[in-house]
């Protein structure tokens, strides 16, 4: 099983770390039994390779260590020297101490020997990152003669044998690119693509005593070739007989940003930097040479290992982290902050740990990367348990300020970072960064405030506020946002006056001018920033009392405070800009209560803003402007009355139906020259304007014609003829001509121009012609008029015409009494047949109002089939007829009375020669006859329930208040 037993405190003893109290490096022992020594070990990708003693590979993924594959290279005496793995993990490269050099690839089980590789000791490979699962790619190979080589090797089998296997020819896949001058091992070798131009490449070679740099391209070949004379190089003399080269990339697949260089005097660190380099020249910057730690007592000490005898001050091996490099001794193990060069880490091996072999670091790890340590016995690995998290103070204490607060974790450590940089600025008098540090912090406001006003630097007080009002802001502290926001402006304001008042030379005066500027714009932004915060009356009593008008001006601009701003152009005269800022901002209050002034001043351009924003002004409340408006004394060439021209858009273009509006408009034109617009105004069909007041006016301005359109308007034709004679017959012929349905009214008018035509104009021949032109005259009508000793042939013709239409029109009366004779004979016979019309009532008929039979007394039948008693009727009638009526039938029925009464007396002294005929024509029956139609007349006229009576009687309620029965409806 590959399982970690526990972590190796200092002294060797095992223990539980907190979380809380983790250090950040710490060993864990690995449960894993290798079978054989362990001679080196390599990591890659989570893939675990280590070269035992017994010449057996042991391979293993970490993510399932319990899969663990063993590979036999070699049954000879020849023993592995080291291996090498690329960062994929998919190829590994195993160098023997005989100079054989074997392949394995990722799923292989047997290795295959590179034959075109076979008399090289490799030392150091430089990998190809473009690598994939079927090929190296172009890789470097670093032997221990100095040379280095080119090669591709391919895990497909058949490539293989055929490019590495087979002999013949020259094979491109594996050459000699470079040899160094010195014959020393290449113990470290890594090559970088430029990030701009993929056919440039850097290459890093360290030996243990030298390192070397090449840049270069678009081949291997032509970038050495370049180097071959003058190779540029680092020496660190030592007697070191080993070396590592280490590197350290943020991203698994980018480039390096640092570097670490195992040398006789110590690690050699800097930083890589890939720009623009051309040959010859570095990509390695802030180098410098970290002495190793000393060992007080140790430092000629020295261990047997495979038979020599090593030195245990100098470190075994050396990896790279992102902020220490860890370095591996014979009998400890240390870690470096690469950033203070000072030692954070070391675990004693003691008696517990021996044989140490060396370290290995993954840099591509899957989950994480992991660093290792290996005995020949023993695996370990080195946890790093949050490596940053003390980075910002090692920054702190170099004073590398920006550094540390990058690599900050809270608001503490921010805070403490920052107070410790502003402190330092200010130690060193500068104190703009000092306050602009100090503004980010949470030291005392009042404290850094007096500091910076004790030593009079306003400059710096301003930035700190200014720092401390941003940092305020994200609290939403208003209160105090608007209390340093007014100090500042104080500030502020204080600069810019002492700018104004310098009196310098010219020389100096350009570059005061220029800092003005700059303290103007500055100045703005931050009103621009803040105006939320700042009081509006406290703001403008500041700027007013350092009587800054400028900057007074763009606040209240800033503040939406355009009535300010109007008044103070209006005030020094210039109606333009203040028009202008009515336009940008005003709102329709604004406009009705500064147009009067502009209307005043320069009324062309205040029409033209009304027009344009219409849509949110009321033309009612710019009346009073308009009435300002003195177009006399505003008059330019060519330039049409203002008021005149906004009335007649509002009147026109947006059809405004006001009647203020339409009168003032009328007013205007009642007072210019021309008459033409008055009356195509009057004339208009929709008329919103107040007629008697146009009258009045006209009248006033003696506007004759239109005078004569309103009292047409009115309805007063007589008054409108006879104000048109005065100055157009025709137009008092229209006129005359509207009362079209009053002909009495149109003939009197039209008399009334005759009589002018005759007795003013003496025009015998026009008055003739108004005969045609109205057909309601005639000769007669107009003979008055003339006098009396006119001659009549003018008009004979007309006399004969109309002595002609009146007999014609005598011969059509004559004709119509004809017909009407003839029509009332007729008549007369209808009645005397209607009186002799007949019907037939059953015996079972009862009457339509008592509902007793109708033949038991006399009774009335009408044409509709209604049955009356007469007395039924007449009570019946008698609440339907007038008063008048009513008195008249009471009348006629008593004197009916009387009558039959008379006439029953004489048919009781009956006279047998008196026959019925005599009795007939007698005097008495004559009379009671006329009575009894007379009493038809009133009450058998119509049926009561079918005549006019009936429908008469809906809108009469159905109890009267002569009811009784009304006493039980009252509330």
């Amino acid at each position: 099983m590959f399982v970690e037993e526990g972590a190796i405190g200092e002294y060797g003893e095992e223990f539980q770390a907190e979380p809380e109290v983790t250090p950040v490096f710490s060993l864990r022992a690995v449960e894993f039994n290798p079978g054989g020594k362990i001679k080196h070990m390599v990591v890659c990708s989570d893939i675990l390779v280590m070269a035992l003693g017994n010449n057996q590979i042991t391979r293993l993924d970490l993510g399932q260590p319990s899969k663990i594959q063993d590979i036999s290279i070699s049954k000879g005496d020849d023993q592995i020297h080291k291996l090498f793995m690329d960062p994929s993990g998919h190829h590994l490269i195993i160098s023997m101490t005989n100079e054989d050099n074997y392949y394995i690839f990722l799923n292989w089980q047997k290795p295959k020997l590179l034959s075109k590789l076979r008399g090289i000791k490799i030392e150091s490979v430089a990998w190809n990152k473009n690598g994939d699962a079927t090929s190296t790619k172009q890789i470097l190979i670093g032997t221990s003669k100095g040379k280095i080589y080119e090669t591709v090797i391919e895990s497909n089998e058949k490539a293989f044998m055929e490019r590495l296997v087979s002999g013949g020819g020259k094979d491109q896949t594996f050459q000699q690119v470079y040899t160094l001058n010195e014959n020393m091992p290449i113990t470290g070798l890594r090559f970088e693509a430029f990030p701009t131009e993929n056919s440039k490449y850097f290459v890093m070679a360290a030996t243990p005593t030298r390192v070397y740099q090449f840049i270069g391209g678009p081949t291997f070949e032509q970038l050495f070739a370049k180097y071959e004379t003058n190779a540029g190089f680092l020496e660190l003399p030592g007697d070191l007989d080993h070396s590592d080269l280490a590197f350290f990339s943020k991203y698994s697949q980018g480039l390096p940003q640092s570097f670490a260089w195992l040398t006789g005097p110590g690690v050699y660190y800097g930083d890589l930097i890939f720009g623009s380099q051309n040959t010859g020249e570095s990509v390695m910057v802030d180098h410098s040479l970290v002495p190793y730690p000393s060992f007080p007592g140790s430092e000629m000490a020295t261990t047997v290992v495979d038979g020599r005898n090593r030195m245990l001050s100098i470190p075994l091996s050396l990896i790279l982290t992102q902020y220490h490099f860890v370095l591996l001794y014979y009998d400890r193990i240390q870690a470096i902050s690469s950033i203070t060069r000072e030692v954070v880490w070391e675990e004693q091996f003691g008696k517990r740990i021996r044989n140490i072999r060396g370290m290995a670091y993954d840099q591509n790890g899957k989950a994480m990367r992991t660093a290792w340590l290996y005995t020949e016995t023993q695996v370990y690995e080195i946890y790093i348990d949050s490596e940053d998290r003390n980075v910002w103070e090692m920054y702190l204490s170099r004073n590398l300020f920006d550094a540390a607060y990058q690599h900050c974790k809270n608001d503490r450590q921010m805070d403490k970072v920052l107070t410790s940089q502003a402190e330092h600025n200010f130690k060193n008098k500068e104190y703009k960064v000092a306050a602009a540090c100090y503004g980010k912090t949470k030291k005392s406001f009042e404290e850094i405030a007096l500091k910076f006003y004790s030593i009079n630097e306003q400059s710096a007080l301003r930035n700190y506020l200014s720092h401390k009002l941003k940092s305020i802001k994200q609290n939403e502290n208003a209160t105090q946002c608007t209390l340093i926001a007014t100090w500042l402006t104080e500030i502020y304001l204080d600069k810019l006056n002492e700018c104004s008042s310098n009196n310098s030379g010219p020389q100096q005066q350009k570059e005061i001018m220029q800092n003005q500027e700059v303290m103007e714009e500055e100045f703005e932004k931050f009103l621009q920033e803040n105006e939320k915060y700042l009081d509006q009356s406290t703001t403008y009593n500041l700027i007013a009392s350092h009587g800054r008008i400028k900057e007074l001006l763009f606040y209240a601009t800033l503040k939406k405070d355009h009535e300010r701003v109007i008044q103070y152009h209006i005030q020094n005269g210039d109606y333009k800009k203040a028009l202008g800022v009515l336009q940008e901002g005003g709102t329709p209050k604004m406009y009705y209560e500064f147009s009067p002034i502009f209307m005043h001043h320069i009324p062309y351009y205040t029409v033209n803003l009304w027009i344009k924003n219409h849509q949110q002004l009321e033309p009612r409340k710019l009346l009073p402007s308009i009435m300002r408006y003195n177009h006399a004394s505003n008059i330019e060439d060519g330039q049409v009355n203002q008021a005149i021209r906004y009335l007649e858009f509002c009147v026109k273009r947006c059809q405004n139906e006001d009647m203020a509006i339409h009168d003032y408009l009328l007013s205007l034109y009642v007072q210019q020259r021309s008459e033409k617009e008055l009356i195509a105004f009057i004339e208009q069909r929709d008329k919103f304007f107040d007629i008697k007041n146009a009258l009045r006016l006209c009248l006033k301005e003696n506007k004759t014609k239109p005078c004569v359109l309103l009292y047409s308007a009115m309805g007063q034709y007589e008054e409108a003829v006879d104000l048109a004679l005065e100055v157009d017959l025709n137009l008092a012929k229209e006129n005359a001509n509207k009362p079209e349905e009053d002909e009495g009214l149109r003939k009197k008018l039209w008399l009334k121009i005759a009589r002018f035509v005759v007795e003013q104009k003496k025009d015998i021949q026009g008055a003739m012609e108004l005969l045609n032109e109205c057909d309601l005259l005639k000769i007669e009508d107009i003979l008055p008029f003339f006098p009396d000793f006119t001659r009549i042939d003018q008009f004979k013709n007309e006399i004969c015409s109309s002595l002609e239409d009146y007999n014609r029109h005598i011969d059509q009366l004559k004709t119509e009494m004809e017909e009407a004779t003839r029509s009332a004979d007729l008549i007369r016979k209808d009645i005397k047949d209607i009186r002799n019309k007949y019907g037939f009532i059953g015996v079972s008929e009862n009457c339509s109002l008592c509902k007793t039979p109708a033949l038991a007394r006399e009774f009335y039948l009408f044409p509709c089939a209604h049955a009356f008693h007469e007395d039924c009727l007449k009570t019946k009638m008698m609440k339907g007829i007038g008063s008048v009526d009513i008195k008249r039938l009471t009348k006629l029925t008593e004197e009916l009375g009387h009558l039959q009464r008379d006439e029953f007396k004489e048919v009781t002294d009956y006279n047998p020669t008196e026959n019925r005929e005599d009795r007939e024509n007698s005097a008495m029956y004559s009379k009671m006859e006329k009575i009894k139609e007379e009493i038809d007349n009133l009450v058998a006229a119509e049926c009561p329930f079918c005549g006019q009576m009936m429908i008469q009687s809906i809108t009469e309620p159905f109890v009267t208040a002569n009811d009784l029965e009304a006493l039980t409806w009252q509330i």
